[in-house]
């Protein structure tokens, strides 16, 4: 009776352990997450933790950091922090609305995030509307920003009246993104669709679309409409001297990837541009190529990673 006694107890004992640990550190592939304090809310993040060069990652509209967890999980020799935006997954909806939630306000706010983790130079990479914000926070940050992909991103001629004339396809599903009200769960499930992503496979998708606040979606290509603030992104590239790749989905029937393979005409040496096999979301649907694509880019343009790549 004793002996039994005695079992139980370290069962217990041992659980107990077990559950005082964070959240984080039985999570696969991850060593650390939280939240970081910045200007107009809490922003959250994940992060695999090492000593490799960072990889800031920067997901789309109406989605959360979760769509990188393929990539976070591929033992690159990276260290990956991966933020949810603004407004969107366990980040707070956050204050000052049009200051907050245009591309330029969210740069600023990853800024302040990353030097909130103490991170020095750093690359990005955005997907979708991440894309816009990557290219924002490389306006802001300058040559600190070693190198960056983005995916699923055409970068936005200066004129408005022209973003939806070239850079996107009219497809019924841009509606969505003028919705301010919370999207239910048929109108989550479309959005989340028209990215090509079976949502059976993706339940964190639904689950984020229908989270979002509805300001954080609509507001950025609102402000942009309106002259609010905002840079000039094509502009912002053709100055830069970072190194850049341009990834994109063949399949992707919301990107005109014709105009963006016209802008390339114009963009200097140090951009690069490639489309791989797969929709919006190929970074899921084909994350072995997508991986083996951003890994390779990063290695040729960090000293530390020349020769060692792990794909």
């Amino acid at each position: 009776m004793k002996k039994n006694i005695k079992i139980i107890s370290l069962v217990i004992s041992l659980l107990a352990f077990h559950l005082s640990f964070p959240s984080f550190a039985m999570q696969d592939g991850l060593e650390a997450e939280g939240h970081v304090s910045t200007l107009n809310g809490k922003l959250f993040y994940r992060d695999t933790g090492g000593k490799g060069p960072v990889l800031a990652l920067f997901h789309g509209n109406s989605a959360s950091s979760q769509i990188f967890e393929k990539l976070m999980k591929a033992g690159l020799p990276y260290r990956m922090i991966a933020f949810d935006s603004p407004g969107h997954g366990k980040s707070d909806d956050f204050l000052n609305c049009k200051e907050s939630y245009c591309h330029l306000g969210c740069a600023r706010a990853f800024r302040e995030g990353l030097d909130k983790l103490k991170i020095g130079k750093f690359s990005a990479l955005g997907w979708s509307e991440g894309g816009h914000q990557a290219i924002n926070l490389l306006y802001l940050v300058g040559d600190r920003m070693e190198s960056l992909i983005f995916t699923g991103t055409p970068p936005l001629p200066h004129d408005p009246e022209l973003i939806f004339t070239l850079a996107f396809k009219d497809i019924p599903e841009m509606k969505l993104l003028g919705k301010e009200e919370k999207f239910n769960k048929e109108e989550a499930l479309r959005f989340v669709e028209c990215q090509g992503l079976d949502p059976n496979d993706v339940p964190f998708m639904i689950e984020a679309a229908m989270r979002t606040d509805g300001l954080a979606r609509t507001l950025p290509l609102k402000i942009i409409m309106e002259g609010g603030e905002r840079i000039n992104e094509v502009e912002t590239i053709k100055r830069s001297k970072t190194p850049i790749l341009i990834l994109g989905g063949k399949n992707d029937i919301g990107v005109n990837y014709v105009y963006v393979q016209d802008l390339m005409k114009s963009f200097p040496e140090n951009v690069k541009m490639h489309l791989l096999d797969g929709p919006h979301a190929h970074l899921w649907t084909n994350s072995e190529e997508f991986n083996s694509r951003v890994d390779r880019f990063l290695k040729g343009n960090s000293k530390l990673l020349k020769g060692h790549s792990k794909l």
